[in-house]
């Protein structure tokens, strides 16, 4: 997928909280916490910054093009 369609349609921010990620993704906020793999690096943050898990502008263009299938595909690889 091509980075300018994404930042077209991206906020000028350094730093997303989940609900901004999953509005950005069209995910439902419910669905995504019943399934935890469809989360930004599955639910593990990049920083807090007021006191609120956020993810990085970059892991954020990472995770917005991938589907369901390779998410899935990325939580059942070991580290």
């Amino acid at each position: 997928m091509d980075i300018d369609f994404l930042l077209g349609g991206m906020p000028p921010k350094a730093w997303f909280t989940l609900r901004e990620s999953l509005e950005l993704k069209n995910v439902s906020y419910k669905t995504a916490m019943n399934r935890r793999y469809l989360l930004p690096k599955s639910g593990e943050p990049d920083a807090v910054v007021g006191g609120r898990n956020v993810w990085s502008r970059d892991t954020i263009l990472q995770w917005i093009p991938k589907t369901d299938r390779e998410l899935t595909e990325e939580q059942d690889q070991p580290e």
